[in-house]
């Protein structure tokens, strides 16, 4: 599909190491194709960071965009593990009838609204305590990432003999 320039504007922008931001606990981003020169051009906040969050495409739709696997190589090589996806879009990739209905899931996976990366979880030794809650916090409410938050609580237990754990388990069992 060929599209028109109707307009160019320029737009001034500022990288995330010039931001002058002391301290985050979830980066998230999603500016539609340019989440690698973000990263990029962040690697001193995104390192403040316990948590990131991108969406991610797995097929081109802008010119020369990077992929996920160039983004999750970014993160890994800079400290960060994948964690998970949230929320993923496939495709079909031709119109599929079955018993005369329309199949709507497709094959081709095009994007996730989320690629959540963390840092590594054998380094939690490393993060403070106000940042290990904040990260059983998100993985929670945001992710949904239940087993994680409780590997998380199961470490400050372990670490500060106290017990958020059981507590946890106790709140999850009767949310879930």
């Amino acid at each position: 599909m060929d599209y028109d320039i109707v307009e160019e504007v320029p737009v001034t922008t500022t990288r995330l190491d010039d931001m002058n931001i002391e301290d985050v606990d979830l980066l998230k981003i999603d500016v539609q194709g340019s989440e690698l020169n973000i990263l990029q051009n962040g690697r001193e906040l995104y390192q403040k960071a316990s948590m990131i969050d991108t969406e991610a495409m797995f097929i081109q739709a802008y010119e020369n965009q990077p992929l996920f696997s160039d983004i999750e190589l970014e993160l890994r090589n800079h400290g960060f593990m994948f964690h998970k996806f949230v929320k993923l879009f496939s495709r079909q990739l031709v119109p599929c009838l079955y018993d005369n209905d329309l199949l709507h899931d497709g094959s081709q996976m095009l994007w996730a609204q989320s690629a959540c990366f963390i840092k590594p979880l054998l380094s939690l030794d490393q993060l403070y305590e106000d940042k290990l809650i904040k990260m059983a916090f998100i993985a929670h409410e945001i992710w949904q990432s239940y087993d994680l938050a409780m590997m998380i609580f199961h470490h400050l237990d372990m670490r500060f003999s106290i017990s958020l754990l059981p507590r946890y388990m106790q709140y999850l069992n009767q949310q879930l």
